[in-house]
């Protein structure tokens, strides 16, 4: 299962109930970026799902995002090093 980082183009609501045509301009214009870390679910036509968590034992996963595939800029596959062994501190 490969974990994944995307930057993509999230939606986006303009915060007072009215607004005038420059302000509308103005937001218009504006793009709202996020960057999502997780675990690599699913890709199909139109969607790329990630989960932030993944219990492989049981093959359950936690807090589940879907991202539609025209609002990715772009995707990628991170690499994972492995883990490195640390003593436990004594009790």
């Amino acid at each position: 299962m490969d974990l994944v980082r995307i930057e993509w183009d999230d939606a986006e609501d303009f915060s007072e109930s009215w607004a005038s045509q420059r302000e509308a301009d103005e937001f218009a214009k504006k793009s709202y970026i996020v960057t999502s870390v997780g675990w690599l679910v699913k890709k199909n036509r139109f969607y790329v799902t990630i989960a932030s968590d993944h219990d492989p034992n049981h093959g359950n996963y936690g807090t589940l995002r879907k991202i539609p595939k025209k609002m990715i800029r772009t995707l990628e596959v991170l690499k994972l090093q492995e883990p490195q062994k640390h003593e436990e501190p004594p009790i």
